[in-house]
């Protein structure tokens, strides 16, 4: 788990009452209430909110790919839990490949799936490796941004013009 930007812009209100304690002694008083108030809803926007294990996903790329040429890389994640998403996901495409798309955002409904596709243009022949699918979700209250990594780890060949 992640904190948000709206967390962090609630911690920094939290800030508030201590600086009016200078002045006014009661305030402190307040902003330790305030940050007990936070805290508790951080563990119930925790506890809210879905599971990594309910959010799967697949690469598919062919084992063989043309080099200089756009190849299309197909990435399918499954919502198989009962709330609906709001998600940014990365994938670990080799580094010396020039890729279209570097993060996707989506929502994705309860016991569904979505398809994200981009295309790699490699420069040079050989082999290179896919690393994992890296997902990270919303929680319940948009708190925390919860991370899920997708073992999918790939081996891929690049070749001369493959389609000419």
């Amino acid at each position: 788990m992640v904190a948000s930007r709206r967390l962090y812009f609630l911690l920094a209100l939290g800030v508030l009452p201590f600086l009016v304690s200078f002045f006014w002694a009661p305030a402190a008083s307040a902003g330790f209430a305030y940050d007990l108030v936070l805290l508790l809803a951080v563990a119930l926007d925790a506890c809210l909110t879905q599971r990594p294990r309910f959010v799967t996903g697949a690469r598919d790329v062919h084992e063989r790919l043309s080099i200089g040429r756009s190849n299309q890389v197909l990435i399918n994640i499954y919502n198989q839990g009962k709330a609906a998403l709001s998600c940014r996901l990365r994938d670990d495409f080799p580094k010396s490949m020039e890729a279209d798309v570097s993060e996707f955002r989506f929502d994705i409904r309860a016991g569904a799936m979505a398809s994200l596709a981009y295309s790699l243009t490699p420069r040079q022949r050989g082999s290179y490796d896919f690393g994992n699918i890296n997902l990270r979700y919303s929680s319940r209250l948009g708190l925390l941004w919860i991370s899920r990594t997708v073992k999918a780890p790939m081996a891929v060949r690049v070749f001369s013009d493959l389609k000419a």
